[in-house]
């Protein structure tokens, strides 16, 4: 397991996170992740995708690996 190292924490990538989400919170990502026809695991996916890599980034990244296969 990745231990932190002088204030950094090392990421494996591809790994499952875990987070702790209030009920409000969780009833409200399962509402949109079903208005939207995907799971609320893909949802989290293209939110924090997209906040951190620019809006609609996450669709693009998708496409392009679907595209090279």
């Amino acid at each position: 397991m990745a231990r932190p190292v002088a204030g950094k924490v090392p990421i494996d990538w591809g790994k499952h996170i875990s987070v702790r989400l209030h009920k409000p919170v969780r009833e409200k990502l399962i509402e949109v992740a079903a208005l939207q026809g995907v799971s609320p695991a893909e949802l989290i996916r293209q939110i924090v995708t997209d906040s951190l890599m620019g809006e609609g980034k996450y669709l693009e990244l998708i496409g392009e690996k679907e595209s090279e296969s």
